[in-house]
């Protein structure tokens, strides 16, 4: 559920509408990110608090931005690791497609 709640939120901030879900919408507030409740453990710099500001804020550089969260796996009772994938197009003039894929 929590996998699913972030993605829900990852996809209002890159396509700006909530995309339909095939559980009780109520259930995606349970799992809102915020800077106290979630640990962003991330080696490059970072100029935002969340992912989320992080995510709307490239959208202004790249050309398109697409983010999916794959799979999770719980490593204890407050540790949930989530597998991603980070699709960009470069802002050059032939458009490479670049995949990044992280935990």
């Amino acid at each position: 559920l929590l996998a699913q709640s972030l993605q829900h939120q990852i996809n209002k901030v890159l396509y700006g509408e909530s995309i339909p879900v095939s559980f009780e919408p109520n259930n995606l507030l349970q799992w809102s990110y915020s800077g106290q409740q979630f640990a962003w453990e991330t080696p490059f710099d970072r100029s935002s608090p969340t992912p989320l500001v992080e995510l709307k804020a490239s959208k202004d550089f790249y050309k398109q931005v697409d983010l999916a969260i794959v799979s999770g796996k719980q490593i204890s009772d407050t540790v949930i690791e989530l597998s991603w994938e980070l699709s960009l197009v470069w802002p050059t003039f032939w458009a490479p497609r670049i995949l990044l894929a992280g935990s």
